[in-house]
């Protein structure tokens, strides 16, 4: 058995939920909590978004992508690889123990374990 309330049932909607990201806490509880949300109170939180911005989406792009010129793009590429290249801890012989991290140190001259609790050693094998 249904009851009607109304032409529509968002006319006879008593309740609404509103999510908020960024901007002030007291434009946002103006929307959030306004029964009628008016245009005013919309554009008045859209002005503290700019001081208080939140992050809702975003891309992870190489930094080389920021350089416009091409010579200079393809100089700061070959930096990185080169860069990279020498700390890829691939490169490192033997292995750690215990969970343990290994990490390329002395510019890409060593290579060390990051031993967790209680171990230690250098390969992280002694307790």
């Amino acid at each position: 058995m249904s009851v009607q309330h109304g032409s529509s049932f968002t006319k006879s909607a008593k309740e609404e939920m509103s999510v908020v990201i960024g901007g002030s806490s007291s434009a946002a509880a103006k929307l959030s909590f306004s029964r009628e949300a008016s245009e005013k109170s919309y554009n008045d939180w859209v002005e503290t978004v700019k001081h208080n911005p939140s992050i809702i989406d975003y891309e992870l792009r190489p930094i080389s992508d920021v350089i416009p010129d091409h010579a200079k793009k393809a100089n700061m590429e070959r930096a990185l690889f080169h860069y990279m290249g020498k700390y890829d801890d691939a490169a490192c012989k033997g292995g750690c123990y215990n969970g343990a991290a290994v990490v390329v140190t002395d510019g890409g001259e060593s290579c060390t374990c990051l031993c967790k609790p209680p171990y230690r050693g250098v390969d992280c094998h002694y307790t």
